[in-house]
């Protein structure tokens, strides 16, 4: 079900045609998970950590919008992990998945 309304919401509402974009399958409900489409647009490639990653052009204005001063940590005992759960994946061999 939750499949077959993304499908149909992104046939109405194609991301070139549309001046907000709307990450839903995010955390932080429809306002937060809204954007700019022109933040996305003409991404970038830069380092985090280890790797290379995929960035939204205006990453800065994204990061703002989501997490307020995404650069400061928050006081320890307001650090919590309540929208993101942990879980497992198992990649086994091929041959004992069968």
């Amino acid at each position: 079900m939750a499949i077959a309304l993304c499908e149909k919401m992104t046939v109405r509402y194609p991301f070139d045609d549309s001046e907000i974009v709307v990450n839903m399958g995010g955390a932080w409900g429809y306002e937060r998970e809204s954007a700019a489409r022109s933040w996305f647009a003409g991404g970038e490639t830069l380092p985090f950590e280890d790797v290379r990653a995929r960035v939204p052009k205006l990453w800065h204005e994204y990061l703002t919008h989501m997490y307020g001063d995404y650069m400061r940590l928050p006081p320890e005992d307001q650090r919590v992990n309540d929208r993101h759960p942990v879980s497992s994946i198992d990649f086994a061999a091929d041959d004992e998945a069968e």
